[in-house]
């Protein structure tokens, strides 16, 4: 048998969420398929099983994410009688970076291929693992994809031999090789050398064995040359003798790789004795034909493979609900009401909601950005971490120094690079409704920004304060840069979910801030209540109120705004002397003791906060 060895190679990028392949050039029947997909982003399972022809099968798949991630799946199969010109691939939706690459190997044995894989190398390198072959004279194919968003081309192993590659439109460069072993001992790991550093990196190996292809062969009829003698026949006989037998051999036609469905010739060798008739007064005669029964074996033909179709990827289009923005850092309970009547409710979209947990994402105002979009996470700067603080010091008038004061932490700046990546038909589309989300609003207000960097999200409130969209040659095809700053007057980041506890009237509860720094509350006293008093024990900070609470109303102190306000009227004028200022009552970092009294009346307190960090 012939060693395996690469007969054509076809490639295709892909803009958008289908991409048609050819079929490598001169593909027969009984060849090898391989078709290596990658992609940057979503899921394993927006690459569906590829069509045309006999079923593609899964040999292998990778997911590994990053500043860029990257997806890949390994497909295989026999190529059967009637294969189609072209191949269809799926990716997700908008895509502009995947990329397939199909090789057709000729003499490769229809057992499934061995295969490696690994997510290894340092700076340029990629590595591509070793293995086992599955015999001593077999065709190794390993494959590395990079994810970069630098225009990246590698190069191959040293005794490899490089096969077309498809061109890098968006942020996956590819690079497939090949090599006919000399033996069938292990191979090693090789690497693959990138022009760039890439952010994530994957190696593929597939080694395919040699042997013999299963194919359906109809030999030829058997011609059999036969002599018949012509029969002396005595007056009176009938013309037709009786049939004469003829023994016929006939071999079976044996079916090898690489030979035709129709056999050769095969030569019957007949012999057919003369009949022996009694002579009287005679005439010549000629007998009909005589028949020749041959029997020719049929080849034994192995046939069938299982086939399993890949997951259905089911893409759900889900509009943005308005959002209504508040400044406060903590916002008021949700009191929702529903119509029974009309069978309708409306259901608050609250900050964090459009994202699905995943890290590498950001919510802007119920817009979102990152992971899934078109807006590609590449850095971000000032999240985490500390400005330096305005130090609270006070110069020493007749001494070196300043006095010690309280340090105060300054806002917060964060800054956001993105890849933005869509089709040439939907780049101009996605751009716009950047502009649109990222207003430059005249006003104070404060709108909901949520982080999800390293997989828990964090809430803050700022406003934008910077977008670039920079126009280039790269941007027009579907893959441009964007750089967002968002300026936080409050520079503490929040837990999604605030904490509401309750605190019976006489009665100390423990409540827990679990941030590394102070947050303001929410306190709602509801009535009928008279002087009610809420004290920290901890900190000592006592915030009291000089006033009735009417049975239905509520008393509510707003700790970050520095606002009291019983059934929506300012009572600030009515706290008392003992009280520290509305925005000095805090809840310190870890545990502390809150105790709500009243003069008289009261039945509980509730205090609603969430854990802060700096």
């Amino acid at each position: 048998m012939a060693q395996p060895s690469v007969r054509a190679v076809s490639t295709g990028e892909a803009s958008g969420s289908s991409l048609t392949v050819s079929k490598p050039a001169g593909t027969v029947q009984g060849d090898i398929l391989l078709a290596f997909q990658s992609d940057d982003d979503g899921v394993l399972s927006d690459m569906a099983t590829p069509t045309g022809g006999a079923t593609w099968q899964l040999l292998a798949s990778r997911s590994d994410t990053g500043t860029i991630g990257t997806l890949t799946k390994v497909w295989w199969k026999v190529a059967g009688s009637s294969e189609p010109s072209t191949y269809g691939f799926t990716f997700r939706a908008g895509t502009i970076s995947g990329v397939v690459t199909v090789v057709a190997v000729r003499d490769g044995a229809a057992a499934t291929p061995v295969v490696a894989q690994v997510s290894s190398g340092t700076g340029t390198t990629v590595n591509t693992p070793g293995l086992t072959p599955p015999d001593s004279a077999s065709l190794e194919v390993r494959y590395a994809a990079v994810a970069d968003d630098e225009s990246a081309t590698l190069s191959v192993p040293a005794t490899y031999t490089g096969l077309s590659a498809p061109a890098q439109v968006g942020y996956i460069a590819c690079k497939a090789a090949a090599k006919q072993l000399p033996s069938g001992a292990a191979t090693g790991t090789l690497a693959f050398t990138s022009t760039t550093t890439p952010y994530t990196r994957h190696g593929f190996s597939v080694a395919i064995g040699t042997g013999a292809i299963d194919a359906s062969v109809t030999p030829t009829t058997v011609t059999a040359g036969v002599s018949v003698p012509v029969p002396v026949v005595a007056f009176g006989a009938g013309p037709n003798p009786t049939m004469v037998p003829v023994p016929v051999s006939v071999p079976v036609p044996v079916v090898a790789f690489g030979a035709g469905p129709n056999p050769t010739m095969v030569p019957v060798p007949v012999s057919v004795p003369a009949p022996v008739v009694t002579v009287g007064d005679t005439e010549v005669v000629t007998p009909t034909t005589v028949p020749v029964p041959v029997s020719v074996p049929a080849p034994v033909v192995s046939a069938g493979a299982g086939t399993q179709p890949g997951a259905v990827g089911v893409g759900v289009a889900v509009y943005l609900p308005d959002v209504q923005v508040t400044a406060a850092a903590v916002p008021a309970t949700v009191r929702p009401s529903v119509a029974v009547g009309g069978a309708a409710a409306t259901v608050p979209v609250l900050p964090g909601d459009q994202l699905d947990g995943s890290p590498g994402q950001i919510e802007f105002n119920g817009f979102t950005l990152g992971r899934g979009t078109p807006y590609r996470w590449l850095t971000l700067d000032g999240w985490r971490g500390k400005e330096t603080p305005d130090s609270g010091n006070a110069p020493r008038a007749s001494r070196a120094g300043s006095a010690p004061g309280r340090p105060l932490p300054r806002e917060r700046t964060v800054l956001w690079t993105a890849g933005l990546k869509a089709s040439r038909e939907e780049i101009e589309a996605a751009v716009l409704a950047l502009e649109n989300a990222t207003p430059l609003l005249g006003t104070a207000a404060q709108w909901p920004l949520v982080i999800n960097d390293l997989g828990t999200p964090y809430l803050a409130f700022g406003r934008i304060d910077r977008v670039n969209i920079p126009v280039d040659r790269l941007l027009r095809v579907g893959a441009g840069r964007v750089v967002m700053q968002w300026i936080l007057a409050d520079p503490r980041r929040y837990a999604i979910n605030a904490t509401g506890v309750t605190i019976p009237v006489n009665t100390t509860v423990t409540v827990t801030n679990a941030g590394n720094t102070e947050t303001h509350p929410i306190l709602i006293v509801p009535g009928p209540a008279v002087t009610p008093k809420l004290h920290n024990l901890t900190t000592g900070r006592i915030t009291e109120w000089n006033l009735t609470v009417p049975d239905g109303q509520d008393l509510v102190i707003n700790t970050d705004l520095g606002t009291a306000k019983l059934n929506g009227v300012d009572v600030i004028g009515d706290m008392s002397s003992g009280s520290v200022a509305v925005p000095d009552w805090t809840l310190a970092r870890g545990p502390q003791d809150i105790r709500y009294t009243t003069a008289s009346g009261g039945s509980q307190a509730e205090v609603l906060y969430r854990d802060a960090w700096n």
